[in-house]
């Protein structure tokens, strides 16, 4: 069992107060296998300051019988903004997916997810 192609889209509101990702990947089961795994994704917010990050979830079951694809979707209130260290502090989320039969975990994927916007100034080359 392998999870593989695994990516993110992070989107944000105009007001930056909500943030929603989508994960996006494949489950590749060995030859020969074939049965119900449950798929958990579990976004982490950065500790900074906080004795517990708050942590955001989602779940799915999934019948395996050949290459699945997978997608989920998780959303954030106030999510901690990335920005360049110039300007604060670059808080990076981690993500954590995690494919299961029962309590058995098949596979695991870790990446960092961050959420931002960025704005490119036409008149002003020094500014990125």
């Amino acid at each position: 069992m392998a999870i593989a192609n695994a990516w993110t889209v992070t989107k944000l509101s105009s007001d930056l107060k909500k943030a929603t990702v989508k994960v996006k990947f494949d489950l590749i089961p060995n030859q020969g296998f074939s049965s119900n795994v449950t798929v958990n994704c579990r976004l982490t917010e950065p500790a900074a300051g906080v004795p517990k990050p708050r942590v955001f979830e989602a779940k799915k079951d999934v019948q395996l019988r050949s290459k699945s694809p997978v997608d989920l979707q998780i959303k954030i209130d106030n999510p901690k903004l990335w920005q360049p260290w110039e300007q604060g502090t670059p808080y990076l989320h981690t993500m954590v997916i995690e494919v299961k039969r029962g309590s058995q975990i098949l596979d695991r994927h870790i990446a960092h997810v961050a959420f931002g916007k960025f704005h490119l100034m036409k008149n002003n080359p020094a500014y990125m």
